[in-house]
């Protein structure tokens, strides 16, 4: 055998055949895979004489060939997963070979996956960003310049020159990307090519000089495009009146009367507002004043009655009442000396409410 084994370890080219078997995975002890003298036309009754057998370097515990009969089946369970990992192909290899003559066979065995396993996360956190795709769903708007019923004025000089900027068109879309980039064009009205617009600013210049035949009372009214490059394109459009004037004051004089006068009531407003502010200030300031300059004069009295030994709280109806007790006596007829007791009495109390105050 040893001689044997060192005589294959040198043999290179020496295969006769080769045999491809797969078998699923996970079979059990004793499934069939397929006869290897069958498969190769061997004579099953000469295998024992010709000493049919495995190289014992292929030889694997999953696998064992009958020698006698040339069976190969499955001799312990297979875990695909175990033994190749995540490989796309799961192979084994065995030799086999005959003597008498000499033949050797190389049989390949494909383990063949099954679902036996449960899908699994390799951490139990897994974070995954979705990026939401922008639908051109949005139609471009028009924010500059805005006139009245959706109609822009605007004022062109008789001598203006070509490239004078007569307006910009200002335009937005709520879309992202390609959906979101405009283009402007001017859509009609354009009589005898008399304005050119920049596509991608929107600016809308003169492309020439005003004719002087060009009658004055006959504005220029252009359709003015903004279109965005999604697929499929949406579009918006805005309406510009051009109105031809002799200068750019002239042009521009009511609106400035109109913008002067706006200015002049706000004005108006803010010094009434400052004004009455300030009244009401200066009242409340002196109220405060008042009430603080009543409150010391109230404590400067007191406390000049009491150094002064004046009596605020005596009433002058005592006074009247003793007077009259006094003139009561008097008028019976008492004798002088009642009277003049009374007079005594009188005086007495008198200085009592002297001594008192």
């Amino acid at each position: 055998m040893i001689v044997l084994f060192l005589l294959f370890s040198w043999i290179v080219d020496g295969v006769d055949s080769q045999l491809h078997y797969s078998v699923p995975e996970e079979q059990d002890h004793g499934t069939f895979v397929g006869n290897i003298a069958e498969d190769l036309g061997l004579d099953i009754t000469k295998l024992s004489s010709r000493r049919f057998q495995t190289v014992p370097s292929s030889r694997n515990p999953y696998l064992e060939v009958n020698l006698e009969n040339g069976a190969l089946f499955v001799n312990e369970k297979i875990d695909r997963e175990q033994i190749c990992k995540q490989s796309a192909s799961c192979l084994m290899h065995m030799e086999v070979f005959l003597e008498n003559p000499l033949e050797l066979f190389r049989v390949e065995i494909e383990i063949m996956d099954i679902n036996d396993n449960p899908p699994s996360f390799p951490e139990t956190d897994i974070t995954i960003e979705i990026t939401e795709m922008d639908q051109n769903d949005n139609a471009p708007s028009v924010i500059a310049p805005i006139g009245k019923n959706g109609t822009a004025k605007e004022h062109l000089p008789r001598s203006a020159e070509p490239g004078y900027l007569v307006t910009r068109i200002v335009a937005m879309d709520a879309d992202d990307g390609e959906n979101a980039r405009l283009s402007y064009s001017i859509l009609r009205g354009n009589e005898m090519g008399m304005f050119r617009m920049d596509w991608r600013t929107g600016e809308l210049r003169t492309a020439r000089r005003v004719s002087s035949k060009r009658d004055p009372h006959h504005p220029y009214n252009l359709l003015i495009e903004v279109r965005d490059h999604g697929q499929p394109p949406l579009s918006s459009t805005a309406s510009v009146v051009i109105v031809l004037v002799d200068s750019i004051v002239e042009g521009h004089s009511g609106d400035r009367g109109s913008s002067k006068a706006k200015e002049n009531s706000l004005d108006l407003t803010l010094i009434l507002i400052i004004a009455l502010g300030s009244v009401s200030f200066i009242f409340l300031l002196a109220m405060i004043v008042l009430a603080v300059r009543c409150q010391k004069d109230k404590k400067l009295n007191i406390y000049t009655c009491l150094a002064s030994d004046c009596c605020l709280c005596c009433s002058s109806s005592a006074f009247q009442e003793a007077d009259i007790v006094s003139s009561k006596d008097s008028g019976h007829g008492d004798s002088e000396q009642g009277d003049s007791d009374h007079d005594a009495t009188n005086r007495g109390h008198s200085s009592a409410r002297k001594r008192i105050c």
